[in-house]
């Protein structure tokens, strides 16, 4: 996980954009994810997108 806010960004004022990747175990092999999230922090809304 980590954060990929644009700092400079004014229309972005007070969300928190989040990308998560990782892997899931699975036969025969493993399987890669990566989802971004964009957290809006003063109404608590959240969009969860596939990246990947």
């Amino acid at each position: 996980m980590r954060c990929v806010s644009d700092l400079g960004s004014l229309s972005l004022h007070n969300v928190l954009s989040i990308e998560i990747k990782g892997r899931l175990w699975c036969v025969p092999y493993p399987l890669a994810f990566l989802f971004r999230t964009q957290v809006d922090l003063e109404s608590g809304h959240f969009e969860l997108q596939d990246a990947g």
